[in-house]
């Protein structure tokens, strides 16, 4: 694998490499503070619910967002653009933990046959195996396409760097009551003790929204918990441009991240309960699997229509 970089991998690898000298060292009640709030503040919320409530990056967003959509959308199906960034990610981390080099084409079919193999009910290798040769043809041509973005603007990634691919992070709060999860794309780097170090990677297909910002800060919070030191820096990495939007880990980033989850589990933990969903409009109105329904994004919707019209 050459060493010599495009100036887009260099402009990348910038964005994603925080300074040395610039890392912050942290004080070692950080993670015992951090949960002690959190639990101060939602004990008594979650102790009124009648199982245990599981926090996720999908959930948090989905409550910032429009609740109506997230309460009513209908069961999540696989498909091949709901399938494509699992493949994807698989054929990343397969990329990176292989000796020699292997194609796209060749990594993309090498976690697919892997995926399938995966037994697990209702995953993405249940429906691989059943799916037909068109989908499959279709699902290969696309991630092979994502995967070469990702080998065009990302620099070759060393074993020096520490690397990690879907790393699973859990924590358990409030006597097991509250459980926050989630799965790291990529990450790269360690910390020093109490020194940041590493560096959370989101891989996306898709374009930017605010959302990602809010979930890279889950990320922070949930790295805090988990081990006492937040990531260095929080990046998104997306794939069909090579842009990277990233966001150094402060106490600025660790306070909104706090104030987020914390507001983000009392809507769930009220929507469990029954309460009503709120409806917020705005650009997933579009696509929306409850729009035909809801007077809110009708209207919206409607708005930007008007809006985009010459008169």
């Amino acid at each position: 694998m050459t060493t010599t970089l495009t100036s887009a991998q260099t402009e990348v690898l910038e964005r994603i490499r925080p300074p040395r000298d610039e890392r912050r060292a942290w004080p070692r009640h950080l993670r015992a503070e951090l949960k002690g709030r959190i639990e101060d503040e939602l004990g008594p919320v979650v102790a009124e619910l009648d199982e245990t409530l599981w926090v996720s990056k999908f959930g948090l967003t989905s409550v910032s967002g429009c609740e109506r959509s997230f309460v009513e959308s209908p069961p999540f199906e696989w498909s091949v653009p709901t399938a494509r960034g699992t493949v994807v990610h698989k054929s990343i981390e397969l990329s990176i933990h292989r000796r020699g080099e292997p194609t796209p084409f060749e990594l993309v079919e090498d976690a697919m046959s892997l995926l399938e193999a995966d037994d697990r009910d209702r995953g993405v290798g249940e429906w691989l195996r059943h799916t037909d040769d068109t989908v499959r043809t279709e699902l290969v041509g696309e991630a092979t396409t994502h995967v070469s973005s990702f080998f065009d603007g990302f620099p070759p990634i060393g074993r020096s760097w520490r690397p990690t691919c879907e790393s699973p992070r859990r924590v358990e709060l409030c006597d097991d009551r509250l459980v926050l999860s989630g799965r790291f794309d990529l990450t790269l780097g360690l910390p020093d003790g109490d020194t940041s170090g590493r560096v959370v990677i989101d891989l996306k297909t898709g374009s930017p929204r605010p959302q990602h910002r809010e979930e890279l800060r889950y990320y922070a919070l949930l790295e805090a918990l988990k081990i006492g030191v937040p990531p260095a820096r929080v990046a998104s990495f997306y794939l069909d441009s090579g842009r990277v939007d990233f966001e150094d880990v402060d106490d600025g980033v660790l306070e909104a991240a706090l104030r987020q989850f914390v507001g983000g589990v009392r809507r769930l933990a009220a929507l469990t309960s029954g309460a009503a969903p709120v409806e917020r409009a705005g650009p997933a109105c579009r696509w929306c699997s409850v729009r035909a329904d809801c007077r809110t994004g009708s209207a919206w919707l409607a708005e930007q229509d008007d809006e985009g019209e010459f008169g």
